[in-house]
């Protein structure tokens, strides 16, 4: 596939990226949740890595997920493994194979309230289950399109009931299992005639309604908790609202949806109703624009972090108003 900044796997002429010299690993935030409403503007506050394959170093980390203390789960993606951060110190989880506890290209990691995490591999076509401790509990997946099937997944989100769906990306298509591992169903149209065309991300909302980042669409797709399709926000341009290649998605503590855009190199935000309020790509900033951004984690206290991803950096941002 040609003019494709997204998917690693498929990008023609890539090379290994030349180190970069940027600030060393920041821990990230634990602080009290913050009330202030209708925060609109994106201010950094901290870089956190750089290229390398040492811990806290990361080669095109994508997608990215925090815990109730603020911890940071990141799929380092051409590393091959998952980084956790807390308190200035990574952990390291995987190592490049295709054993179960080993990782081929981690997109995307979902946490569940149990301590549980979930890793999707693009690699190996396939969502690892890991336990709290990093020992696997289940795989699901072999290349294909059958229920437990995969063909280049992107990302993975859980609902309230600790179900989670995949965004089948290859197979244009989310399927969703439940924490057993058990196959749900499938959403694999955005309504009559109109399907989804390589989605590569997801969040689900506090009312199990599930937002389709449907990246080659250029739009977000909302669907609701049976599966109904709900609207779409978005269309292809570079304007405020408008949306090029939409990877990561994410909620923010206002209840807006903030989206990364890989075509227009930017973070877009948007109200849960789809009004866009702020935009934000480095330019004008002193760490320079973003390259193929990719996923998104919110912290309960509102800190958002930024995959930066052939930057090879996490972005921490606080919003102002």
């Amino acid at each position: 596939m040609t003019n494709n900044r997204y998917d690693y796997l498929e990008i023609e002429g890539w090379t290994a990226p030349v180190e970069q010299v940027q600030e060393p690993l920041a821990a990230p935030s634990v602080t009290p949740v913050r009330v202030a409403a209708h925060r609109n503007t994106f201010r950094v506050v901290e870089l956190i890595g750089r290229f390398g394959s040492k811990a806290g170093e990361f080669n095109t980390p994508g997608g990215l997920a925090a815990d109730a203390a603020g911890t940071l789960y990141i799929a380092d993606s051409y590393n091959n493994r998952v980084q956790i951060i807390a308190k200035n110190e990574a952990d390291i989880i995987g190592a490049r194979g295709t054993a179960p506890g080993q990782l081929m290209l981690p997109m995307s990691v979902a946490l569940e309230n149990t301590g549980c995490y979930y890793v999707v591999e693009q690699g190996n076509n396939r969502v690892q289950k890991f336990g709290p401790t990093g020992r696997t509990i289940y795989t699901i997946g072999t290349p294909g399109a059958g229920k437990m099937q995969f063909n280049s997944p992107r990302a993975v989100a859980l609902d309230s009931k600790q179900n989670f769906y995949i965004a089948d990306t290859g197979n244009n298509r989310v399927v969703t299992y439940n924490f057993k591992g058990q196959f749900r169903g499938q959403v694999n149209l955005a309504g009559p005639n109109d399907p989804f065309n390589r989605p590569c991300g997801l969040v689900v909302t506090a009312d199990d309604e599930l937002i389709v980042a449907d990246t080659w669409n250029h739009r977000l797709v909302r669907i609701d908790s049976v599966g109904k399709p709900l609207g779409s926000i978005g269309a292809y341009g570079d304007d405020m609202g408008q949306l090029s290649q939409p990877v990561g998605v994410a909620i923010d503590i206002d209840g807006g949806l903030v989206v990364s855009e890989a075509g227009n190199n930017r973070l877009q935000k948007y109200s849960i109703s789809g009004i866009p309020v702020s935009t934000w790509d480095g330019h004008k900033s002193s760490i320079g624009p973003l390259a193929n951004p990719g996923g998104i984690a919110i912290t309960r206290s509102g800190d958002i972090y930024l995959a930066d991803t052939n930057n090879h950096r996490v972005i921490w941002f606080e919003m102002a108003l």
